[in-house]
């Protein structure tokens, strides 16, 4: 509650205004609003009417001169009881533009024609206070107009009106026209002079036509020498004008055309006047070009333009560059990669000795040569570390089946990348040189570089491609060398390229490892011990790797006995240092494993005593311990211990491999003698999808789904038996 009243508790007293109407059974108000009343206003501002400096003020235009809009403020009462009905109004307007009415008109007025007091909202009756003029037209007070009440009453329905007449013409009534702003208006219902209902209500007289905008489009700009073309958006208008505001306070914006909606406001909630463009840009520009009134009311306007380079300010001024990338599908650019420049000079000077400049990319540009007297110029490209980058047992596999023709490479670049002596010719002599290379024999290969390179631009025979003619040198003239040079760079000895350009960090694992059981045995200074090596679960491999170490003063390597692991021999094996044991074995066809037999059996001799367990590890350094499927997939490996090795004197079964599956399953076992193995599979409802059956000799074998069944998505139960040994699980298919 504010006491004593001030003009500010006026204000939040008026604001809370009720919106209200009381109602009895008669006489009876049809309808009172319950919302503010909206009055829009299209039309244009009248100097004549509501201009009374010192009294009127529009906090917008900064003037005195309101604008008006035509206002329909009615009421209709339903009147069926006895006596004399009367209906009055008392409007309350805003005319110094706070959105507090603080001046009062009533239906019972007396003043001349355009006439009224101002201020009088808060005296006693609405007497007293300023009398201002609202309708300054020329002429006699008798034809000004004057607020008044019309009523019309039909068939006991009485319609009051709020209107302006003259006294000239009394019975003339016309719309009033009231200041644009926040009012309210209350009406009072009579019956023999006791007030029986009251209607009040706020309403708001708004300017609601939207300015008028013409844009200019067409026109041509050059983009200066600075790369940047900032244009105003005064630049792009024509016309405009607006029924209420001025030109001077309507808000232009714009904004690229399709780029948003509604008037553009930048970060901070301000029109955005100004855009720029630069070389980007070049070429056709649509722009929307917007303006606002006071109101709010928007509008908006194409314009176009073109942005041209007629001065060649974006002609990017490209220096000489060099680069290497590899011809795998990636294009990656290849780091680290050295450059040589071999000049030829004027006829009497000798060679100049230049130098490129590396760039953070891995390319490098190259030197100025204007200031030299140089006619030729050749680059040529050399990276010759890091041999085993990308370079593993299953590129042999690769190039083996290329070589007795079981699958050909699809790509010319591999021919070459196999090409590991240099020969010009792929023989079983390239596999024994890159095989010495991943045993560690060779610390790099005797005559061929790590990397191999020849012009991007140069397209490779495909039917022989040793003997085409790509150069591995650039050679042009400096004075009309091309902006960038490229080169194309093939690994020597990765046919799958998976060679990292970039890092020699290995690819991520995303395979579960495999290991290797190794017996866990004390042994005693002087003892000779066989270790087989044996899988801990079924795989199907075609070729793996590792490197052992361990310490060269404790243990002596003896000899490799081979096993489960076909075609193993003296090759696969090397000891490049006391200490360290380096395996390669790989095969044509991809060869089914079981834990119960081993892959081979190394002999060692104990120097000392020794626990193999605390001496005996991989060195992932010297080589990646790692098999591989058919299909190039990579299994890392790990070694474990066991003192209860692995024994196959009775039938085994052994889960399915892969499980799950999108394809075929296989489900390994060990026969201990002749005899039938069956495998049987069951969808959920124990109904068989699936049965196969098959007889053979004492050993390892497998049972096969094969991937063409016709068995949906799901997941089954499957059961084995062979002889009397019976196992099941579950098979999940993708």
């Amino acid at each position: 509650m504010c006491k004593p009243i001030t003009p500010v508790c006026l204000v939040a007293f008026i604001l809370a205004w009720p919106i209200k109407a009381f109602t009895q059974n008669c006489p009876q108000v049809q309808s009172c609003p319950t919302s503010i009343i909206a009055v829009c206003d299209e039309s244009g501002n009248d100097q004549v009417f509501w201009n009374a400096p010192s009294f009127t003020w529009h906090p917008g235009l900064q003037n005195a001169d309101l604008p008006e809009g035509a206002t329909d403020l009615s009421l209709t009462v339903k009147d069926t009881c006895p006596g004399v009905l009367n209906i009055k109004y008392a409007l309350f307007l805003d005319l110094d533009g706070d959105n507090l009415p603080e001046s009062v008109v009533t239906s019972d007025n007396t003043f001349p024609g355009g006439r009224m007091l101002f201020g009088n909202a808060f005296t006693p009756g609405y007497t007293g206070t300023d009398t201002i003029i609202f309708d300054n037209r020329l002429m006699p007070d008798s034809m000004k107009f004057r607020f008044a009440l019309q009523t019309e009453n039909i068939s006991g329905t009485v319609h009051a009106r709020l209107r302006w007449n003259t006294d000239g013409n009394p019975v003339s009534y016309v719309l009033p026209r009231l200041p644009e702003g926040r009012h309210r208006i209350m009406w009072t219902v009579e019956k023999n002079g006791v007030a029986q209902q009251f209607c009040e209500y706020l309403f708001r007289v708004k300017d609601c036509l939207p300015p008028l905008i013409e844009c200019l489009s067409g026109w041509s700009a050059i983009i200066p020498a600075s790369d940047t073309l900032t244009l105003s958006v005064g630049e792009f208008v024509q016309f405009a004008a607006d029924n209420i505001t001025p030109n001077a306070l309507l808000q232009f914006s714009m904004r690229r055309a399709g780029s948003g909606a509604g008037f553009p406001l930048d970060a901070f909630g301000q029109p955005v006047t100004q855009l720029s463009f630069t070389c980007a840009d070049q070429g056709f520009q649509n722009l929307e070009i917007w303006v606002r009134d006071l109101a709010g009311n928007t509008t908006s306007c194409e314009a176009g333009f073109t942005l041209y380079d007629f001065e060649g300010n974006c002609v990017e001024v490209v220096d000489p560059v060099v680069c290497a990338t590899t011809v795998f599908v990636n294009y990656d650019t290849i780091q680290q990669v050295r450059y040589t420049l071999e000049t030829l000079s004027e006829p009497g000077l000798p060679p100049y000795q230049l130098a490129v400049t590396p760039l953070p990319n891995g390319c490098v540009e190259l030197p100025d040569f204007s200031q030299y007297p140089i006619i030729e110029v050749a680059v040529k490209p050399h990276k010759n570390d890091h041999p085993l980058n990308g370079v593993s047992t299953f590129d042999l596999v690769l190039i083996n089946r290329h070589i007795i023709g079981l699958q050909l490479f699809n790509k010319t670049w591999k021919y070459l990348a196999a090409d590991a002596n240099k020969s010009g010719t792929l023989t079983t002599l390239d596999i024994i040189e890159l095989r010495k290379l991943i045993l560690g024999v060779y610390d790099s290969l005797p005559n061929c570089p790590s990397w191999k390179f020849v012009i991007a631009d140069c397209s490779l025979d495909s039917l022989n491609p040793f003997n085409s003619a790509c150069p591995a040198s650039l050679v042009f003239d400096p004075e009309y060398m091309p902006g960038e040079m490229n080169f194309l760079g093939i690994k020597t000895g990765d046919v799958n390229g998976n060679a990292v350009p970039d890092s020699l960090a290995a690819p991520p694992e995303d395979r579960e490892p495999a290991t290797l059981l190794f017996p866990d045995q004390r042994l005693a200074a002087g003892e000779i011990v066989d270790l087989p090596i044996r899988l801990s679960q079924p795989a199907a491999w075609i070729a793996c790797q590792w490197a052992l170490q361990w310490d060269p003063e404790l243990l002596a390597f003896e000899t490799l006995q081979p096993g489960a692991l076909p075609g193993v021999d003296e090759d696969a094996l090397a000891e490049p240092q006391p200490g360290l044991l380096t395996f390669s074995w790989f095969d044509t066809e991809s060869r089914w494993l079981l834990p119960g037999e081993p892959l081979l059996t190394l002999r060692f001799r104990a120097l000392k005593p020794v626990h193999l367990q605390e001496t005996l590890q991989w060195r992932p350094s010297a080589l990646r311990p790692e098999a591989y499927t058919a299909d190039g997939a990579s299994i890392p490996l790990q070694i474990g211990f066991t003192e209860t090795p692995f024994t196959t004197a009775e039938n085994t079964v052994f889960p399915p491999q892969p499980n799950p599956t999108n394809g075929a399953a296989r489900f390994p076992f060990h026969r201990s003698e002749p005899g039938t193995a069956r495998l049987d599979l069951y969808d959920v409802r124990g109904n068989a999808v699936y049965q196969t059956e098959q007889t053979g000799a004492a050993g390892n074998d497998a049972l096969e789904l094969p991937a063409e069944t016709g068995i949906p998505a799901g997941v089954y139960a499957w059961r084995v038996q062979v002889g009397q040994t019976t196992k099941t699980g579950r098979l999940v298919r993708l």
